[in-house]
């Protein structure tokens, strides 16, 4: 159970607040719901039918400071795994994307970023199915770094790419 206040990532909307739980009548039946407020969206607002343990099941504690830098690390000694078909790619992308797993966003983010760095080196751009669901990725994954790192999502980047630099640089 979430308390007021508390600071989550939920699902596909990413960090949100708890402002508490409402009942409201749906389809005919009262039911009681998280009321969630995207941290870095404040004009909307979210409803989580408590009664509904798939979903709730998708609302989590986000990361902390320690566990954003072991995220970087992984995405820092990633190599890049490409899937050649296009529809299990976006099938695969589709269902990290739903998941929240940060692991896996960021490797995704990873294989993308590096497929794309082959794409333009042999004077080709990215398909517009990768780029939609790299800048997802990364409006999830980027929102959680920047909450736990008292941050703002656009600086997570620079942040991020500088990061990297250092560890690889490290490890020679």
């Amino acid at each position: 159970m979430f308390a007021i206040n508390d600071v989550i990532c939920y699902g596909t909307q990413g960090v949100c607040t708890v402002m508490g739980t409402v009942k409201q009548k749906i389809g005919g039946a009262v039911q009681e719901y998280y009321v969630l407020k995207p941290y870095f969206e404040q004009n909307a607002s979210v409803y989580v039918p408590l009664h509904n343990e798939n979903l709730v099941r998708k609302m989590r504690p986000c990361l902390t400071a320690e566990e954003v830098g072991r995220v970087i690390l992984l995405m820092a000694q990633t190599q890049g795994e490409w899937i050649e078909d296009d529809l299990d790619r976006k099938e695969q992308f589709g269902k990290i994307t739903a998941s929240g797993d940060v692991y896996e966003l960021a490797r995704m983010i990873c294989n993308i970023h590096l497929h794309a760095v082959d794409r333009k080196e042999a004077g080709k751009n990215l398909h517009l199915a990768d780029e939609r669901a790299q800048k997802e990725a990364e409006k999830l994954l980027f929102e959680e770094f920047a909450y736990a790192l008292g941050m703002q999502p656009k600086d997570i980047l620079p942040y991020l790419l500088q990061q990297i630099n250092d560890i690889r640089h490290a490890d020679q």
